[in-house]
């Protein structure tokens, strides 16, 4: 109806139209943007301590298999020290 009275007038109308659900969708993305934002230097904080406790992860592992390779050794003697104390009585 607007159409047929300006064309000129029609077009204002649908730019504004426009304008305002864009300003509608952008304040949606800026809402989602800022959270994502938050989200990532959580993420950031997070991988940060998984890196700290993997360090320390790999820290005990590796006194476990020293500890567990003196444990075998230890076995491994003794019968050999149990038969030497036998033998000496």
């Amino acid at each position: 109806m607007l159409a047929k009275a300006s064309s000129a007038a029609e077009g204002l109308c649908k730019w504004t139209l426009a304008m305002e659900s864009y300003d509608r969708v952008a304040k949606v993305v800026a809402l989602k943007k800022a959270a994502l934002a938050q989200s990532e230097g959580e993420l950031a904080d997070a991988m940060k301590t998984l890196e700290i406790k993997r360090a320390e992860l790999t820290k005990v592992v590796d006194e476990l298999d020293t500890l567990t390779t003196q444990l075998t050794d230890c076995a491994t003697k003794r019968p050999i020290l149990r038969h030497k104390l036998c033998c000496a009585r």
